[in-house]
């Protein structure tokens, strides 16, 4: 994987991505976050794009991976 591919996610596609791996739908991401379901799946699309996967099974993978050669990887609106 790219390393710097993560480095390019906007907070909000971070925090979509991770309530993603957690298994929630779009529509659930959508009422949480006050958007639209059309909108999350944009954001989805985006983050395919940047994390050069076709799929959402593939970028978990993806995140998940980084995310244990990392350590950890929040996306909190605690993290500065």
């Amino acid at each position: 994987m790219r390393g710097q591919d993560f480095l390019r996610l906007t907070p909000r596609q971070k925090e979509i991505l991770t309530l993603v791996a957690e298994g929630w739908t779009n529509r659930a991401i959508a009422r949480h976050l006050g958007i639209s379901p059309k909108t999350v799946g944009a954001h989805l699309t985006n983050i395919y794009r940047i994390l050069h996967v076709s799929n959402r099974a593939a970028a978990v993978k993806r995140f998940l991976r980084s995310r244990s050669e990392r350590g950890s990887y929040s996306c909190s609106k605690t993290d500065g």
